[in-house]
């Protein structure tokens, strides 16, 4: 069956042909080029719901499809079987992952992979629930990590026997040369089955590493037996096991990787080996049956947050030896500064004494009995998420050597009512109060000069910003925070049902008017020019929204979840409009859109994003020589019993309903 291609961007060529995203040739969307298959897409055999790739492809490019709202492109949304041909030699990047295709292939069942093929990309069949079995070709040379992340009903991954690089083992893959019965060389255990049932598991005694994410998501397994040869166990090697509860370290551990054991809220872990020299950052996080934890004297590296969340972990001991790091009163220290301090301690109030210079990421997160802080040491920072999830924390007293405040680093502290800041801080960080639904009021002293994005999102009883008058950078009016002429934030807890944005903005920022509950009609001049991404996300009660002529950008879902805007008209002088921008508002809302914004399919190739994320709303153009739509949202044209008030004049709009 013979197939025809032509160039098309930069991702195709005669001798190169790629399967990619199907669409408009050449137009950029999402970041990356749109290209198209000409000739025949695929035979298709509905009986077996199989779709063979065309003959010729020689790369199935990341995201090798996209979808419309019913079908992916080129591929009906409910096959079960797909055949790549014989000309492939690359499965690329998110291939056929339903993350990248917005939640097809989920139905996959089968991949017949030819001996043509040598590389399988990152996360290429990852969330694949359906596909039951993968057999790998001898062809093939690299499978990169996450490539069958995320598939719950894969129960083997076959290889050819006489590949040279990969090997299986009763269904679970290796990569290494296949041991034999003399001597051999160590092997890396890359993929056990998500989908398998098996409740125990006892690693072969040839591997010497664990590898990324090779028991990620099984959800079965209770015990693991680990075999002397194995000195290394990758990052998030174990991560979601939920129900493993048994996994004695082997004597030869060397390096447990990044979030190796996070999240296995059942396992004990009896002791630490002495020949471990690493511990990577989370590899212990969430798991709540560690009682007491052992550092062992070769231990050189603990990266941050590795015990974080553990809330029956009342005591970290450090033996000696190297003294990298020792221990005080069951708080582990590293020289002079603070790592950890367990969560399951029972300790209403903590003192940071004098001598502490520094405090380690996340070393205080998920201590859920801390109600008190006092910070005596000359710590000059308060680090990312250094008290993160202190749900108990009512006081913190911070001195006036401190500089910044780290992304997180008060985030959920829900019983948090206020704070001090001193006037040595000069940055607070992204997230940095998110969630702090207690705090009512908060200081921002004239020597701040920078606050990321997010600060205080979240911060449901904030009613009002009070800024130093000699800061610079930022001021406030009436409680709202402000940055030059970017609103920054409005204060989520502030009662007021109008809100009219003053003249000098040309911005509202990201999520500036976020769970602002309270808030009913806002009116927007045309002095503004851009309303950023979810600048008004989850204004539940928001029914009148009036945007002047003036408004260029109007960014990704920025009115999302605003379910009582009834109808809203987008200015003419609107360039650029976002993703979802109002996703989750009522079904019944109507949208008055400019003709001259074509809303087809080579704007907005997604149709769920022609709908705006609202796919039961009416979309009603307007402009050229129609007269103006409403102008505010409540408003609605005269035969539905309302009154326009466009620049141009009342009247109802005389465009078509858009039908996508």
């Amino acid at each position: 069956m013979k197939k025809f291609f032509e160039k098309v961007g930069e991702n195709f060529s005669k001798k190169s042909p790629a399967l990619g995203m199907g669409g408009a040739q050449g137009r950029r969307w999402g970041g990356g080029m749109m290209v198209q298959v000409c000739g025949k897409r695929g035979e298709i055999q509905m009986e077996r719901k199989r779709f063979e790739i065309p003959e010729g492809a020689v790369d199935i490019v990341s995201g090798a499809y996209c979808l419309d709202d019913k079908t992916i492109i080129g591929i009906p949304r409910d096959v079960t079987e797909i055949v790549i041909p014989e000309t492939v030699t690359k499965i690329g990047v998110f291939a056929f992952s339903p993350t990248f295709s917005f939640g097809n292939f989920t139905k996959l069942e089968s991949v017949i992979i030819p001996d043509s093929v040598l590389n399988i990309g990152f996360w290429a069949f990852s969330g694949c629930s359906s596909l039951r079995s993968i057999e790998i070709p001898r062809s093939v040379t690299a499978i990169y990590n996450g490539a069958f992340d995320d598939c719950s009903s894969l129960t083997q991954i076959k290889v050819h026997p006489e590949n040279e690089h990969f090997f299986d083992e009763k269904g679970v893959l290796f990569e290494g040369a296949k041991p034999d019965n003399s001597k051999y060389p160590r092997v890396k255990l890359r993929r056990f089955p998500a989908g398998r049932k098996a409740r125990e598991y006892a690693i072969p005694g040839y591997v010497g590493e664990i590898g990324e994410r090779a028991f990620d998501g099984c959800s079965s397994l209770v015990k693991v037996t680990f075999p002397d040869s194995v000195t290394r166990i990758g990052r998030e090697a174990f991560k979601g096991c939920s129900r493993l509860a048994v996994a004695e370290l082997p004597p030869s551990l060397r390096g447990i990787g990044d979030s190796a054991f996070e999240g296995c809220s059942r396992l004990i872990v009896p002791q630490l080996p002495h020949s471990i020299q690493e511990i990577g950052s989370s590899a212990f996080e969430g798991c709540s049956f560690l009682g007491t934890i052992t550092i062992p004297s070769h231990v050189t590296t603990i990266g941050a947050g590795a015990f974080a969340a553990c809330r029956t972990l009342a005591e970290i001991k450090a033996d000696g030896g190297k003294k990298a790091f020792h221990d005080r009163d069951g708080i582990l220290f590293e020289g002079e500064k603070l790592h950890t301090f367990p969560a399951g301690k029972n300790a209403r109030r903590y003192t940071i004494r004098k001598g502490v210079t520094r405090i380690e990421a996340r070393a205080f997160e998920g201590c859920a009995v801390l109600a008190e802080i006092d910070i005596r040491g000359s710590v000059e920072e308060i680090p990312n998420g250094a008290f993160r999830g202190c749900s108990a924390l009512a006081k913190i007293t911070i001195p006036e050597s401190v500089r910044k405040i780290g992304g997180s680093a008060f985030s959920g502290c829900s019983a948090l009512t206020g704070m001090n800041i001193p006037d040595s801080v000069q940055e607070i960080g992204s997230f940095a109060f998110s969630g702090c639904t207690a705090l009512t009021k908060i200081e921002i002293p004239d020597s701040v000069q920078k606050i990321g994005s997010y600060a205080f999102s979240g911060c449901t009883s904030l009613d009002g910003f009070m800024i130093h008058p000699d800061n610079t950078v930022y001021r406030e009016e009436d409680g709202v925070l402000f940055e030059g002429r970017i609103l920054r934030m409005f204060p989520p807890g502030k009662k007021v049902r109008r809100y009219v944005i003053p003249d000098f903005v040309t911005e509202i920022g990201e999520e500036a008017f976020d769970g602002c509950s309270m808030l009913e009609e806002i009116e927007i001049h045309g002095g503004v020019k851009k309303i950023a991404s979810q600048a008004f996300c989850g204004c539940s009660r928001l029914r009148s929204v009036v945007m002047s002529d003036g408004v260029e950008i109007i960014g990704n879902r920025a009115f999302e979840g605003c379910l009582s805007l009834k109808s809203v008209r987008i200015p003419e002088s609107v360039t650029e409009i976002g993703r979802l921008v109002f996703l989750g508002c009522s079904p019944h809302e109507k949208v008055y859109v400019p003709k001259r914004l074509h809303l087809e399919r080579d704007y907005f190739p997604l149709e769920r994003d022609r709908s705006f994320g609202c796919p039961r709303a009416e979309l009603v153009e307007y402009g050229g020589t129609d007269a103006a739509a409403p102008a505010v949202s409540e408003n609605l044209p005269p035969e539905e019993g309302g009154q326009g008030n466009g620049k141009s004049g009342g009247g109802s709009p005389a465009g078509v309903t858009v039908k996508v």
